[in-house]
């Protein structure tokens, strides 16, 4: 399980308690953080309650958001939507983002996005990898979030769905995989300009970029 340790003694709030949401109050509870957290699904919160004693449960309408570093939201969210973004006083991240500031220097990043495909070639580059004699953690919008992976890998082949890069600021992977782009989640993305600059974050983030094209 991964630690967030820049964030040591900070406080940071969650929202969303699904697989990705719980997995990042462990690693920030794991790092020493004070962490409050919250969901629209009030089963969910109960589930969580039970799980994470050290985390506060408390509504957001009650924080002090001037003392909150910054808010995490899950990828189902729509940031421009949602009402949690538009009362948070404070930076909006992405666990992928947070994923990326817990590697080491020696951690490499292998980033696959597109709108078909990823899937699929996220495991093989995995597999491939494995079969050269590298500790691989494969995760992210394929399979598990990317909190859950170990964290002596050496390789991290992730799965990047739009939703994902959203939100990320910073990117700073080792390969980007553009498989594709054609239309999807317009109802989110507005338009493919949009979409279109979201996924080429990656690329634009990589120092070794694969692009697919049509000849």
């Amino acid at each position: 399980m991964a630690e967030i340790s820049k964030y040591r003694s900070q406080k940071i709030a969650v929202f969303g308690l699904g697989r990705t949401g719980l997995s990042v109050i462990q690693a920030l509870i794991n790092s020493g953080t004070t962490v409050y957290a919250w969901d629209d699904d009030n089963q969910q919160i109960s589930k969580a309650k039970v799980m994470y004693e050290k985390c506060h449960f408390i509504h957001p309408r009650e924080y002090n958001w001037h003392e909150i570093s910054f808010l995490m939201i899950t990828p189902g969210l729509d940031p421009k939507q949602h009402w949690i973004t538009k009362l948070a006083n404070c930076e909006i991240k992405s666990d992928i983002e947070l994923f990326f500031e817990s590697l080491t220097a020696n951690q490499k990043i292998v980033g696959i996005t597109g709108t078909n495909g990823k899937s699929t070639t996220t495991s093989l580059i995995g597999h491939i990898l494995k079969l050269a004699g590298k500790k691989v953690g494969i995760g992210g919008n394929l399979g598990n979030p990317v909190f859950d992976l170990e964290d002596d890998k050496e390789f991290y082949v992730i799965e990047l769905s739009s939703f994902q890069l959203e939100l990320v600021k910073s990117i700073n992977v080792d390969v980007a995989v553009l498989l594709n782009i054609t239309t999807d989640h317009l109802d989110r993305h507005e338009n493919m300009q949009n979409y279109t600059r979201i996924k080429s974050k990656l690329v634009n983030g990589s120092k070794i970029a694969v692009v697919g094209a049509e000849v």
